[in-house]
């Protein structure tokens, strides 16, 4: 089930958010490490993890709007940032959430 704002898109829950970041992890060990919310809920959470050859992951949720501080984010979504020798080298979006439920890329 989600979360619906009269007049608002529907946002996922706590649950459908965590079960795309397991998801996405497969099983490794995560940390959040941050989290920015308001009255609705979680605006931004990261979560550190490793890939499947022992490298940093970084996975990001953002909710569709802005946050405040003029970061926009076009529509609710998980991405990962992949890193190589500790430095940033690739990332994409796993999932968007549309109409309720999530598009896995």
């Amino acid at each position: 089930m989600t979360e619906s704002i009269e007049g608002r898109e529907s946002l996922p829950t706590e649950s459908q958010i965590r079960l795309q970041v397991e998801k996405i992890v497969a099983g490794r060990d995560y940390e959040e490490v941050r989290r920015v919310e308001d009255e609705l809920g979680p605006l931004f959470v990261e979560w550190k993890s490793t890939d499947d050859v022992g490298d940093q992951m970084d996975v990001f949720y953002k909710r569709k709007g802005n946050d405040g501080k003029n970061n926009i984010a076009p529509v609710t979504t998980i991405e990962v940032m992949y890193y190589f020798n500790d430095m940033p080298c690739n990332g994409e979006t796993k999932a968007d959430f549309i109409d309720g439920k999530w598009d896995e890329k």
